[in-house]
């Protein structure tokens, strides 16, 4: 039955889904459920439409979209990645060394505890200072 109904339509694709989930999340919110109606409607028109070509074109931009928005999560789960990496070495050393900042160019360094008094070079701005470690 479905079958008759749909043949020589679009039919439904990721983009009618996520069109068919938003709808469903302003029909619980006060006021916006119009939204959620105009959305359920265009999901219909989608699935529904003999322009096959036209619809096509729309999910491949919306894929282009989601592409873009999964690689920029990506990036940040790396970042997240790298920061609770380099905070759990850094815990782990805690009690080895010493971790100072430049005062000139405020790169982190990290000098071995216990040692007195030492002269420090930047090896990113050559500055040199002295440190109590």
């Amino acid at each position: 039955m479905l079958r008759k109904i749909f043949q020589g339509k679009y039919g439904f694709d990721n983009l009618s889904l996520v069109l068919v989930l938003g709808a469903g999340i302003f029909f619980n919110i006060k006021y916006l459920w119009i939204f959620g109606v105009a959305l359920l409607g265009y999901a219909l028109f989608r699935a529904f439409s003999k322009d096959i070509n036209n619809r096509y074109a729309e999910l491949q931009k919306f894929n282009k979209i989601i592409l873009k928005i999964w690689k920029s999560i990506n990036v940040i789960i790396q970042w997240i990645r790298n920061q609770y990496n380099f905070n759990k070495l850094r815990f782990q050393q805690r009690k080895q060394y010493v971790f100072l900042k430049c005062p000139k160019c405020k790169k982190t360094l990290r000098l071995p505890k216990n040692k007195g008094k030492l002269k420090v070079n930047c090896p990113m701005c050559k500055h040199e200072f002295f440190k109590q470690t």
